[in-house]
C-alpha cells in the first residue's frame, strides 16, 4: 500500500541553479508537476550534485526546504537515507550504485522511520532524456507497507549470471547473495544456469535465506538466451506472526519444498527443542508422519540428535540469532541411519527453522566413485603402459609411473609439460593431425609416435586415445601408450635383412653371368691345344662351372626362402 509523502503544493523558486546542474527555470512547469507528486524526486546533475528535490522528498526525510540543493549524492544516501536502514549492508551496496550512475530499475529496501519497523522504501534511478536535462539523473522514492505482497521475486539473469533487471520482490534475494542489478550471481551458481540454457529445461530451486524460504524457477526465455528467475518466498513463523490471509500460500510452500524442513520451539531456556511443523518433503524421507511428531521433543523423535551436534546447533542459533550451517555428517538411532546436512536459522518470532537434505544416497555414489578412483590408480600406479590425461591445450595433468620405465622422466616432473614436448619434430605433424581429431570428437587407435626419452635416445609409443567431453565440448584428452620399441627395433633389422638378401641374390646372377663369359673363351682355347695341356683346361673349366651351377641353385633357393619369409612374416 502507498504511503503518501507529505509537503506537496509549496511555492518553486526559479530560477534554480546548481554546480553543474541545469537550468530549470524555462521548464518550471514540469517541475511545479513533478513538486505535486507524492513520490519523493531527486534531480541529480551531471557533477554527481542534487539540483532539485521536490517537497515529498524533503518531508520524507525530514529535510529543511531547498537544504538538500548542492549536496553530494553519495552524502545525501549517508546523511539522510541510510539511518533508517537497518541492513547495513544493503545500504553499503545501493549508495555506490546510486552515486557511480547505475541505472537502478526498482530496488526495495525495510527501512525504520518514527518508530514503525515494517516500511519499505522503494528507489529507482534513470536518466534523463530530455535534452536540456541530458546527462542528469532522476531518483525516485516511493515508502510501502509491504515489499510487494502479492508479487514474488522476477529476475533476469545473463548466461555468466549477470543481473539484467530484479522487481523489488527480489530486493530480500540481492540482499542475501550480496549483489546489485549489474552484478553478477556468486560463481556457485553459474553451473546450474549453464546447465538450464543447454537443457531447455526449467529447473526448481529451494533457497533458505535468514528471513525467508522461497521456491524459485529459473527457465530459459528469448531464444533460450536469457533466463528468467521467478517464484514465492514468505517467512514460516508461527500462527501469530503471519497474516492469516498467508497461511495457504506459506503451506503450499512450505509442502513443496524439495528439502525436508523443520519448525522448533526452543522451552525451557534453549535446553529443549519442540516440534511445532514439518514439510512433506521430511515426511517422506524419514517415514514419519506430521501428527506424530508436532509437540513432541526433537530427542524424542530423533534420539541421536545430541550426538548428531543438531541439538547444540539449535542452541547457538537460538541464542546469537546467527544463522548456521551443519555440514554433511553420519545421523545414527536404532530407527534411521542417514547422512544429512542442515541449514538452521532464527525467525523474528523466536522459532527455529532447520532446512536439511538426505545426502545418503549421494553420499553412497561419492564413496563409489572415490572407490572406483582408487582402483583405477591402483591399476595405473602397476599398469606397464602409460596412461595419461590432457587438458584441452594439450597440457599433461596426469601420467601413470610407466613413464619412468619408458622414458626415464618421474610423473611429478611430466605434469604440466605439453604433451607435445616429448614428440620428436619428424612426427609433430603426425602429433598435431591426432589432436585435430581429438578436438573435433573423434577416437585415435594404433598411432604410433616416436618420443624421446630423458637419456636423449628414442622410444616407439603406440597411443590410443579418446576425447573427454563435458557439455558436448571436448575438455581434454585420456589415453594409453604402450611401448612398442622391441618391436619396432625388430621390424628395422627384419627389414635389412631382407634388403641384404635381395642385394645378395642379384650380386649372384651378376657374378654368374661373369665368370661362365672367361670359361667359354677358355675351352675355345682348349680345343686348339693337341697335348696334354687342353685336357687339362677343359677340365678346370668344367670343374668351375660345376662351382657356378651350385650358385645358381643357391641363388633360387635365396629367392624362395625370401618370398616365404615376407609371406609369413
Amino acid at each position: 500500500m502507498n504511503v503518501n509523502f507529505e509537503g506537496a503544493g509549496r511555492a518553486m523558486p526559479s530560477p534554480m541553479h546548481a554546480p553543474g546542474a541545469p537550468v530549470l527555470g524555462q521548464t518550471a512547469a514540469a517541475f511545479w508537476i513533478l513538486d505535486e507528486l507524492e513520490d519523493g524526486i531527486l534531480i541529480v546533475a551531471r557533477d554527481g550534485r542534487i539540483a532539485w528535490a521536490n517537497a515529498a522528498c524533503e518531508a520524507f526525510f525530514g529535510i529543511a526546504p531547498g537544504s538538500a540543493r548542492d549536496l553530494d549524492l553519495a552524502a545525501f544516501m549517508h546523511r539522510f537515507v541510510l539511518p533508517l536502514v537497518p541492513d547495513k549492508g544493503f545500504g553499503a551496496r545501493i549508495v555506490p550504485a546510486l552515486a557511480g550512475g547505475s541505472e537502478v530499475p526498482c530496488c526495495r529496501f525495510r527501512v525504520c522511520r518514527n518508530g514503525f519497523p515494517d516500511e519499505w522504501l522503494s528507489v529507482s534511478s534513470r536518466k534523463m532524456e530530455d535534452e536540456r536535462f541530458r546527462g542528469s539523473r532522476m531518483l525516485r522514492f516511493q515508502a510501502v507497507t509491504e515489499p510487494e505482497p502479492a508479487v514474488g521475486p522476477v529476475m533476469h539473469l545473463a548466461e555468466d549470471g549477470e543481473i539484467l533487471s530484479a522487481n523489488g520482490a527480489a530486493a530480500p534475494l540481492l540482499a542475501h547473495w550480496n549483489v546489485l542489478v549489474g552484478d553478477r550471481l556468486p560463481e556457485s551458481w553459474i553451473p546450474m544456469l549453464r546447465a538450464v540454457l543447454g537443457s531447455g529445461a526449467a529447473e526448481r530451486i529451494d533457497l533458505a535465506t535468514e528471513a525467508c524460504v522461497y521456491a524459485l524457477t529459473f527457465a530459459p526465455v528469448s531464444g533460450g538466451r536469457i533466463i528468467a528467475v521467478s517464484g514465492t518466498g514468505i517467512s514460516p513463523a508461527g500462527e501469530g506472526s503471519r497474516p492469516p490471509g498467508d497461511e495457504y500460500r506459506y503451506r503450499e510452500l512450505f509442502n513443496s519444498m524439495k528439502s525436508g524442513a523443520a519448525v522448533y520451539e526452543a522451552r525451557e531456556g534453549g535446553q529443549t527443542f519442540v516440534f511445532k511443523d514439518f514439510n512433506l518433503a521430511a515426511e517422506r524421507m524419514d517415514g514419519i508422519p506430521r501428527a506424530e511428531v508436532l509437540g513432541k521433543t526433537l530427542t524424542e523423535v530423533y534420539p541421536g540428535a545430541e550426538s548428531f551436534g543438531i541439538t547444540d546447533a539449535l542452541r547457538r542459533v537460538w541464542e546469537t540469532g546467527e544463522a548456521e550451517v551443519l555440514p554433511v555428517q553420519l545421523y545414527r538411532d536404532d530407527r534411521l541411519v542417514r547422512w544429512r546436512d542442515n541449514y538452521i536459522y532464527r525467525l523474528p518470532s523466536g522459532e527455529l527453522v532447520a532446512v536439511f537434505d538426505d545426502m545418503t544416497a549421494q553420499h553412497r555414489a561419492e564413496n563409489t566413485l572415490k572407490e572406483r578412483e582408487r582402483m583405477f590408480r591402483e591399476i595405473a600406479q602397476r599398469s606397464f603402459d602409460i596412461i595419461f590425461t590432457l587438458d584441452a591445450a594439450g597440457t599433461i595433468t596426469y601420467v601413470s609411473p610407466a613413464v619412468r620405465r619408458v622414458l626415464g622422466y618421474e610423473p611429478s616432473a611430466a605434469i604440466g609439460m605439453a604433451g607435445r614436448d616429448y614428440i620428436t619434430p619428424q612426427h609433430h605433424d603426425r602429433y598435431a593431425a591426432a589432436a585435430e581429431r581429438l578436438r573435433a570428437g573423434r577416437d585415435v587407435e594404433g598411432l604410433i609416435f616416436e618420443l624421446t626419452r630423458r637419456d636423449g635416445s628414442t622410444a616407439y609409443v603406440e597411443v590410443n586415445a579418446s576425447p573427454i567431453t563435458s557439455d558436448g565440448s571436448v575438455t581434454g584428452i585420456q589415453g594409453v601408450g604402450r611401448d612398442i620399441t622391441d618391436r619396432v627395433r625388430m621390424e628395422q633389422e627384419k627389414k635389412q635383412a631382407y634388403d641384404r638378401i635381395s642385394r645378395n641374390i642379384e650380386q649372384f646372377a651378376v657374378v654368374g653371368d661373369h665368370v661362365r663369359q672367361p670359361l667359354q673363351v677358355l675351352l675355345g682355347v682348349a680345343d686348339l691345344v693337341e697335348d696334354a695341356w687342353g685336357g687339362m683346361i677343359v677340365e678346370q673349366v668344367e670343374r668351375i662351372n660345376s662351382i657356378i651351377n651350385e650358385l645358381d641353385q643357391g641363388w633360387i633357393e635365396s629367392r624362395k626362402v625370401r618370398e616365404f619369409l615376407k609371406r609369413y612374416d
